[in-house]
C-alpha cells in the first residue's frame, strides 16, 4: 500500500530507502535540565513498521503495524488492536520529522559545507557535510517573540540516491522567544538497509476500540 495522499518530502525520500532501522534522539537543554526524546523505528513499508517513543529512557508509546493492522499501547501497558492503521501512519509522519522538530529555530540560517563527497554508509554512496550558523542578513530585524539562533555546529551524512539523512550529530543554542537561552542536540542514525523488520504480533492484544 502507498500513503493515501501525497507524501511530504522527508517521508517520500525516507520511504524510498526501503526497509531499515532508525534511532533519533532530541536533547532539549534549559539551564541545567535536559530532556531526551527518542524515536526508535523499524521500517518495512507503510503497512509494516514498529515505532517506539521514549522520554528520558522510559517508553511513552509503542505502535506495531503488521500487514495493515495496528497494535498500539501507552507506556508498557497492554496493546489494543486496530483494524485501521491510518491514524498511526499519520502520527508516524509527524514523529519521523525529527529534523524540523529539533532545528526549527535555525531554519534559514544553516550553512552546509561538503567535507567528503565520497562517503559510504553500509554500501550506500553518501556525502558528509559540516554545519554552521550563517550570519543574519544585513538589516534583518528579529520578529517579536521569534526564536533567535546563537550557535550551531555538527555533521550530517546525506544518502546520494534519496537525499535522506543517514546520520546526524548536531547541536545549537538559541533564545526561545527572543528571551530565554536554550540548547538542543540532535543525534540520528539509520542502519540495516534492505533488511525487512521482524515485528512480533502482540499475543495479548485487546480488540478494536473506538478512537
Amino acid at each position: 500500500m502507498s500513503w493515501p495522499r501525497p507524501l511530504p518530502g522527508h517521508l517520500e525520500s525516507a520511504a524510498r530507502l526501503g526497509p531499515h532501522r532508525l534511532e533519533a534522539t532530541i536533547v532539549n537543554v534549559e539551564g541545567s535540565r535536559e530532556t531526551r526524546e527518542t524515536l526508535e523505528l523499524l521500517w518495512g513499508d507503510w503497512d509494516n513498521f514498529q515505532a517506539r517513543r521514549l522520554r528520558d529512557g522510559r517508553q511513552r508509546a509503542e505502535v506495531r503495524v503488521i500487514q495493515r493492522v495496528a497494535y498500539a499501547r501507552a507506556g508498557q501497558g497492554r496493546f489494543t488492536r486496530h483494524e485501521d492503521a491510518e491514524l498511526y501512519r499519520t502520527e508516524l509522519g509527524y514523529s519521523w520529522n525529527v529534523w524540523d522538530q529539533a532545528l526549527g529555530p535555525f531554519v534559514g540560517r544553516i550553512v552546509w559545507e561538503v567535507e567528503d563527497d565520497d562517503a559510504v554508509v553500509e554500501g550506500r554512496p553518501a556525502t558528509r557535510y559540516s554545519l554552521s550558523l550563517a550570519e543574519p542578513a544585513e538589516g534583518e530585524e528579529a520578529r517579536p517573540r521569534a526564536d533567535v539562533p546563537l550557535s550551531l555546529s555538527g555533521e550530517v551524512v546525506l544518502d546520494e540516491a534519496t537525499a535522506t539523512r543517514l546520520s546526524v550529530d548536531v547541536e545549537g543554542r538559541y533564545l526561545a522567544g527572543g528571551e530565554d537561552e536554550r540548547g538542543v542536540k540532535l543525534k540520528l542514525m539509520r542502519s540495516g538497509f534492505g533488511q525487512p523488520p521482524a515485528i512480533e504480533t502482540p499475543a495479548d492484544a485487546r480488540g478494536d476500540r473506538p478512537r
